[in-house]
């Protein structure tokens, strides 16, 4: 989000920003609970995630949301800045073929009367 919001620009960085926006897991129960749903578990669940190399992964990835249309209008410049500004930030979990990020997320059950 960061780096698509410095080099892009922040409406295009909104998609992102969506798709990480309920990492809280006390608000996600609480959001259930003011839905109106009962007997609400959550657990937390950790995967490993294998990514390709940023170079190739953030315009794969960008490219299949609609942040595409922003980042494709982005100038070649702001485009490689992104990511050249990814590699770095992902740069401790390089595995030499790709990216190996922990990910963490969450897996809610509910009723609703």
């Amino acid at each position: 989000v960061e780096s698509m919001t410095t080099h892009v620009g922040p409406g295009v960085a909104r998609g992102l920003e969506a798709a990480f926006g309920l990492s809280d897991s006390n608000q996600i129960v609480g959001l259930l609970d003011e839905s109106g749903f009962s007997d609400i578990r959550i657990a937390d669940v950790a995967i490993e995630v294998d990514l390709r190399p940023m170079r190739d992964f953030v315009p794969e990835h960008v490219g299949a949301t609609p942040m595409s249309v922003g980042y494709n209008a982005a100038s070649l410049e702001k485009r490689d800045a992104v990511v050249l500004a990814m590699e770095d930030t992902m740069a401790e979990f390089s595995s030499g073929a790709g990216i190996h990020v922990p990910f963490v997320t969450y897996v809610v059950t509910a009723s609703r009367v």
